[in-house]
């Protein structure tokens, strides 16, 4: 039964898409804009300086590449971590989503998945590519696999730093909390940690690894070797935060009442 469901809710998406193809083109489009911004502020950079701590324009922009698939990815799956405070606890929806055989945190991600951030991964991946011929990089049979996992990986650390402060909800009153906050700090993660000092380094690394979620996998397939042991982290770290994450909605959860509570 509970594959059923999760059947439905992937096939009334999909049918809500195609009820409103424009809308869905135009998003999309949008959303691909807002990952140009991203890359107009390097090149803009670099008509200043040569390098960025020693890394090259070419460099940067392949950072930034794969920093978009992850990221476009946490916004497709994960979008319904925005909801869980407002929609979900605040305003009861949790009571619903509850009483199905489903596990609930899955259901609200289900119910607000989006494909429209989709552009941006396929930017990403066309500015890696960019980037690597650039560099005069040619791709070695293990790392489209490499590249998976390691998505995968990025992806699960957001999933799970942004599951945790929805999460909060359960106690603190207000219907956003510090996740605008914890979101706007993401771009970080896009640039080499050296151009840092030593303690946000150290925090983008091992408190807020955003760093895993761009720079250090993304470092791997420029041929920064010297990176790989922190790149190869990356689907330890996301497991490792996402199950931190899940346990910590579980907590929460198992303290809810209802709303009329």
């Amino acid at each position: 039964m509970a594959r059923e469901i999760v059947w439905n809710y992937l096939q009334q998406y999909v049918k809500t898409k195609l009820a409103y193809r424009a809308d869905f083109i135009i998003e999309s489009i949008a959303d691909l804009l807002y990952q140009a911004v991203s890359l107009a502020f390097v090149l803009i950079v670099f008509t200043q300086v040569p390098d960025i701590a020693g890394w090259t324009r070419d460099e940067i922009i392949g950072i930034v590449g794969y920093f978009m698939v992850p990221f476009a990815l946490f916004n497709c799956l994960f979008r319904g971590s925005w909801y869980i405070r407002d929609q979900y606890i605040v305003e009861g929806q949790l009571d619903r989503v509850l009483i199905r055989p489903v596990n609930p945190l899955l259901q609200i991600y289900l119910e607000m998945i989006e494909l429209e951030p989709l552009s941006g991964a396929v930017f990403g991946i066309a500015l890696m590519g960019y980037a690597r011929s650039r560099l005069g990089i040619e791709l070695i049979w293990w790392e489209p696999l490499v590249f998976v996992i390691l998505v995968a990986g990025s992806v699960l650390v957001y999933g799970g730093i942004f599951t945790a402060l929805a999460a909060t909800g359960f106690w603190a009153e207000g219907r956003s909390g510090v996740s605008p906050l914890i979101y706007n700090l993401t771009g970080y993660g896009r640039y080499p940690v050296s151009i840092y000092k030593g303690a946000v380094r150290w925090v983008l690394t091992w408190v807020i690894p955003f760093a895993f979620v761009g720079f250090y996998p993304g470092a791997l397939f420029l041929r920064h070797d010297e990176l790989a042991l922190y790149a190869g982290l990356t689907p330890v770290v996301g497991l490792v935060i996402f199950a931190l994450g899940y346990r910590y909605w579980l907590y929460g959860l198992s303290r809810y009442r209802g709303t009329g509570s």
